[in-house]
């Protein structure tokens, strides 16, 4: 059963190449610049850089269900809806705390 698009509501995401998306996500490349053709701008790409993991289905379906991850050093991953009229969603790391020392 396909999952419905947390973010329009009237599509399914689909996997891709470089993540999950919702089918309305429809990315166009003019001269250098990618923009969105489709009417919905929902999408988790495999590859996070900034969290030091790449994403497994799995990984985004715990997002997806309201979940969280976590990678190795112990931040965590989780998916926030924006509260401006667009309804989007992104996501948001909560980075561990590090300790350290008095100098």
């Amino acid at each position: 059963m396909a999952t419905n698009c947390p973010a329009c509501k009237e599509n399914t995401l689909e996997i891709r190449e470089y993540g999950v998306c919702c089918k309305q996500y429809l990315p166009k490349k003019a001269d250098k610049e990618y923009y969105n053709s489709g009417v919905c701008n929902f999408r988790i790409n495999f590859e996070q850089k900034a969290f030091d993991k790449k994403l497994s289905v799995n990984d985004i379906r715990t997002l997806i269900d309201g979940g969280e991850i976590k990678n190795k050093k112990g931040d965590i991953m989780k998916m926030i809806q924006d509260p401006s009229p667009n309804d989007d969603y992104f996501t948001d790391i909560e980075w561990k705390t590090k300790n350290y020392k008095d100098f």
